[in-house]
């Protein structure tokens, strides 16, 4: 009986030392979205010189916060269309419409930009007469700024 409950005993201990304790892998980091150059080209300079020179009012209307901005001044909307950057490197996909922003002169319509902002995106598509004619990226200063709006209105 002695025999039997040592080799028992000595079965349970072996056993013991083989086993590996189970490891539980962290899953991989998430990869932001894969950048492309859109089939879009990026806004003309003839457009941003239009929109520099001619612009006198943009109105912002975002979908999902609750308000809206409206911009009159000519260094104010400078200052916004200095976000814009030359390039059509944009993510490829899971990107999703933050608001529009409307560009007018004398209360004509010029041009209407889609804005996509979020942790992993940040550009323009640029619509005029309901199609949409171009891709911009946006600087990370123009990033900053939306992303600010919308993290003090998600409080």
């Amino acid at each position: 009986m002695k025999s039997i409950l040592s080799s028992l005993l000595l079965v349970a201990i072996l056993s013991a030392c083989n086993s590996t304790p189970k490891v539980e892998k962290e899953p991989p980091p998430a990869s932001p979205p894969a950048t492309t150059t859109s089939s879009l080209p990026p806004i003309t300079e003839e457009v941003m010189d239009e929109l520099l020179n001619e612009c006198d009012f943009v109105d912002y209307i975002f979908y999902e916060l609750p308000f809206s901005m409206s911009y009159d001044q000519k260094s104010t909307i400078q200052t916004a269309l200095g976000w814009v950057t030359r390039s059509a490197e944009i993510p490829s996909t899971g990107c999703k419409g933050l608001g529009r922003m409307i560009f007018q002169k004398q209360g004509v319509v010029i041009i209407e930009a889609e804005i996509y902002v979020s942790e992993a995106c940040a550009h323009y598509k640029w619509i005029k007469d309901g199609k949409t004619m171009y891709a911009s990226a946006m600087s990370p200063a123009g990033k900053q700024h939306y992303m600010g709006n919308i993290n003090q209105f998600k409080k």
